[in-house]
């Protein structure tokens, strides 16, 4: 029994008596296979936790740069729209300019026929 609390990583507890008389049960020390196990749950937790620093610092940097597109967007609609304006105002002075030659055609035809 003994050697197999030893395996396990237990060894025998020292039992200290108080002043009063009352016996208490020091916890055992760790076996040579516990502490490895234990640095190596505690390297693991280390590793795990720099991937999930690394994960969060990626999910900062996306939404960094989806704010740089959104601004850009933003940007771009407002070109847009000032382009649409300019386009609307050509075509307006575009039918303004087509009545206008289309009245003088008339006057000068006008004056051609008054002319004979």
């Amino acid at each position: 029994m003994r050697r197999a609390r030893a395996l396990w990583g237990f060894t025998n507890s020292s039992r200290v008596r108080s002043a009063s008389g009352v016996i208490t049960t020091v916890p055992p020390k760790p076996s040579v296979q516990t502490q490895f196990v234990l640095s190596a749950m505690e390297q693991s937790a280390g590793r795990d936790q720099a991937r999930w620093d690394q994960v969060d610092n990626n999910f900062d940097l996306l939404f960094a740069r989806m704010e740089d597109i959104l601004g850009t967007q933003i940007k771009l609609e407002a070109q847009q729209d000032l382009t649409n304006k300019v386009v609307e105002q050509m075509m307006k002075d575009q039918q303004i300019l087509a009545k206008q030659i289309e009245n003088t055609g008339q006057a000068v035809a006008r004056m051609t026929l008054d002319a004979t």
